[in-house]
Formats: structure tokens, sequence, C-alpha cells
């Protein structure tokens, strides 16, 4: 999985000293997915100086939300979160609770299934199933946490342990 990594990051490393993390005056919609796709690519196989990066900005956007382009928002919190320990994944909730905007909310959920601590993770699933998701997203969140490799085997056991709860929810619906 190492050498993979390293490999993966030699091929996008270059793209995305390129692309940046700023957009450029009449960039394109294409331009923003490719900025995205790279940055959470580098991020994703490990790119200390993406995940950095990333780190600095979910500081500044716990600060003032505007501070990062819309465009990849989704990339700096899921990159922030994977590196993140409790106090990220504090104020991740913390975000969530206090967000204006579904797509915000959807956002943030999506982030804490990056976390790569396992207790955090497993808190992760039991929150999905509380109050403070709503329903129809507590499947994105247990299938990101079946993404993440620290999170795959941590959710099917919650799926098998709360599957009664999840059957009486969507059951009828898949």
């Amino acid at each position: 999985l190492a050498d993979y990594q390293a490999f993966c990051r030699r091929v996008f490393k270059q793209a995305g000293l390129q692309v940046g993390w700023s957009a450029r005056p009449k960039e394109g919609h294409l331009d923003a997915l490719l900025r995205s796709t790279l940055l959470g690519a580098l991020g994703a196989y490990g790119d200390e100086d993406t995940l950095a990066q990333a780190g600095e900005l979910f500081a500044s956007y716990r600060e003032d939300h505007a501070s990062v382009h819309p465009n990849i928002r989704a990339v700096v919190l899921n990159l922030a979160a994977k590196r993140g320990d409790r106090s990220t994944f504090d104020a991740l909730w913390q975000l969530h609770r206090n967000a204006t905007m579904e797509e915000d909310r959807v956002r943030l959920l999506a982030a804490l299934t990056h976390i790569e601590v396992p207790q955090l993770l497993e808190e992760t699933l039991e929150r999905s199933l509380s109050d403070k998701v709503r329903v129809h997203n507590t499947v994105r969140m247990v299938t990101g946490t079946a993404s993440n490799l620290q999170g795959l085997d941590r959710a099917w056991e919650f799926v098998k342990g709360n599957w009664a709860e999840l059957d009486r929810r969507y059951g009828e619906g898949g």
C-alpha cells in the first residue's frame, strides 16, 4: 500500500502544484473540478504538503467560512479530518450543529467519515443514529466510514449491531 501511495503522489504532485489552492480569475467549472480532484487525491494518498495546507485552511474556515472557496471546502474538510484528532472531531461536530445550510451539514458529516482515529470513527457511527443527524444522512455516514480503511470493519460491525434499527428505518426503502 505504501509503495502504491508513493507512486500516486508522484503522479499527481506536479499537476496539483500547477492548479494550486486558489481559483484564478475567469476560471471555468472544469478547472475548479480539476483542482478539487487533484488536491483530494494528493491528500488521500498522504501528501504531507497537501495535508498541511488543508489543515491551515481548515483553521481559517473555522474563523471565517468565506475564507475557503466553496469549490474546495469539501476537500479542505475531508483532508483536515483525515489527520484530525479529538479537537478536529469536536470542531466538525460544532460546525455541523451551527450550519444553516443543508449542503454545509452534509459536507461536515462526510468529513467526519474521513477521520482515521478508530475511537472517533466509532463515535461518528454511533452519532449517525442520534437526533444530531437527519435520518436520510445516516446511510451516507455509514457508507462513508466503510470507505475509510480504518472504518471498514467498524462500519460492518456497526451495521450488524444496529441491524434492527437500520431495518426499521430503511427496510422498506432499501
